[in-house]
């Protein structure tokens, strides 16, 4: 998991302005059909104005292509299903530190 939290994250950081991002968090989880996916939490030390729409709205498709390349390239084609969706979401800081308080 530790490769694909990187790849990620690097993909995220690629697209938007370096100071926008505190960190992207990664995990795995399940859809209502029971498919698998990865929830993909991006912290924001900006408002979503900072942001970029246009890359926000292709941010899944960059994620897929470098997700399904290094995949590949490592050798983890057993793996290569977690690349099939990514759900994003966007919180601030002070968003993210209230959520991850009321989940401990």
């Amino acid at each position: 998991m530790r490769n694909i939290t990187d790849v990620i994250s690097a993909t995220v950081r690629q697209q938007f302005p370096e100071d926008a991002i505190d960190h992207v968090d990664v995990s795995e989880g399940e859809d209502s059909d029971g498919d698998r996916i990865l929830k993909v939490t991006i912290v924001l030390n900006t408002g979503l104005s900072a942001l970029d729409q246009n890359k926000m709205i292709g941010l899944v498709r960059h994620i897929r292509t470098n997700l399904l390349d290094h995949l590949s390239e490592s050798g983890e084609r057993q793996d290569v299903r977690r690349a099939d969706f990514p759900l994003i979401s966007y919180v601030s800081k002070q968003e993210y530190s209230k959520l991850s308080s009321a989940a401990a």
